[in-house]
């Protein structure tokens, strides 16, 4: 029988117990299993026994400074958008990938 293994790390928290420092806790989707499967991890534990799935998140996930387009109005954006022909050259990586509550899904991307 195989190991389970994580495929990816969704979310992560910071686990506050009676107001001391937490434990920094990832939300994980395991291979093989929807998303009733996904469970909370250690920092720890993911460090000791999948490190590669916890440093692809940090990369996917790195802190930079907002970008702020409030002065850009809409038709800005979809002149942009809609200009672009091919956005695979410009995807750094899909951080996550969820179910709409419309029909589809809805995809976060870092560019």
């Amino acid at each position: 029988m195989l190991e389970d293994h994580p495929e990816y790390i969704i979310k992560q928290r910071t686990n506050q117990v009676m107001k001391q420092d937490g434990e920094r806790q990832y939300y994980v989707k395991w291979t093989g299993y929807d998303e009733t499967g996904n469970t909370w991890e250690s920092e720890q534990k993911l460090l000791a026994e999948w490190p590669f799935v916890l440093k692809e998140y940090r990369r996917c996930n790195v802190q930079t400074e907002p970008i702020h387009v409030s002065n850009m109005d809409a038709e800005t954006v979809f002149e942009y958008t809609n200009s672009v022909v091919d956005w695979e050259a410009s995807v750094d990586c899909i951080v996550y990938v969820e179910k709409s509550k419309l029909s589809g899904l809805v995809v976060y991307v870092k560019w």
